[in-house]
């Protein structure tokens, strides 16, 4: 999607290895927990501005290995600017997709009253938290997915497996 859009926009036909450092920014943004936490905690004019900071240092850091790519898109501040933004709502949106997915997990007094439980019948069966922490992966596991059921929990992986894997940089190269 920023690749054909700016390629319409401003006639610049990236190479594949352009399309591969555009993935890479956006995975890059995306590991980046204190962006994500300017964008959750303030203005989105405010995360903006983090986010200007955040770009220009990964663009940076590129410059060793990729000169070209640093230099097209910062030699033309229009270029730029139209560059930022798109890169900026596609963020915006994968956050935002994060968010309503995990809006989607039900919280309710019955998760309290499974907590208060579970404490209780580690106490009653003798084991240590470092016992439980070994086997807590695939207890969890099977605890949600019964919570929960199938379905959902089948849904919220190919959802995660979306917005981890298949959509990161996909329309990249559309």
């Amino acid at each position: 999607m920023i690749i054909r859009t700016l390629d319409e926009h401003d006639g610049i036909n990236f190479t594949e290895e352009d399309k591969l450092r555009i993935r890479e920014l956006e995975q890059r943004l995306a590991d980046n927990r204190a962006l994500e936490a300017s964008l959750r905690a303030n203005t989105r004019e405010n995360a903006r501005l983090t986010f200007d900071h955040v770009i220009n240092d990964l663009l940076q850091d590129m410059v060793d290995g990729h000169v070209r790519f640093y230099k097209q898109v910062t030699d033309d501040p229009r270029f730029a600017h139209a560059f930022n933004d798109l890169l900026f709502d596609r963020y915006v949106e994968g956050i935002e997709r994060v968010d309503d997915i995990l809006s989607q997990v039900p919280r309710d007094n019955q998760v309290m009253s499974t907590i208060d439980r579970a404490a209780a019948v580690l106490e009653q069966a003798g084991m240590t938290v470092d016992d439980l922490l070994d086997d807590l992966p695939a207890i969890r596991n099977e605890v949600v997915r019964e919570m929960y059921g199938d379905e959902f929990m089948d849904e919220l992986g190919r959802q995660f497996a979306a917005l981890h894997h298949g959509n990161v940089g996909r329309d990249a190269d559309a």
